[in-house]
């Protein structure tokens, strides 16, 4: 996993989540690239609120109140897969390996964070 000064990571002994420092906001079509390096049992593609990095860390994004997860319907990912998020803001839809999926959730709130969510080993 790579790091640098614009992303937040927080850990437990279940859990690790990494999150943007500065939220997407506004208007227009926002998108960015997930790329699977290494794939572990459980990995989330995630958005969140402000109040989504102030949760139970022994629990993942998804089941949180502020965040919102992208599952591969049933199917699990793999390495090299490349997962693009697409925001508008009022809608939220993800792509694999350049498969589009339908919309996965609407009416999000003014101000999210692109966010990655596994169980750690």
């Amino acid at each position: 996993m790579r790091l640098d000064k614009s992303v937040i990571s927080q850990s437990s002994s279940h859990h690790e989540w990494i999150r943007m420092k500065i939220p997407i906001s506004g208007q227009g079509l926002f998108e960015w690239d997930i790329m699977v390096e290494k794939i572990c049992e459980y990995f989330w593609v995630d958005i969140c609120t402000e109040k989504g990095f102030n949760v139970d860390y022994d629990s993942w994004l998804g089941a949180q109140a502020y965040g919102w997860v992208f599952v591969k319907y049933g199917q699990t990912f793999k390495e090299k897969d490349r997962i693009t998020v697409h925001l508008d803001m009022r809608t939220c839809s993800f792509s694999v390996n350049g498969k589009r999926y339908p919309i996965a959730f609407r009416n999000l709130p003014g101000k999210v964070y692109p966010a990655v969510s596994l169980r750690a080993p």
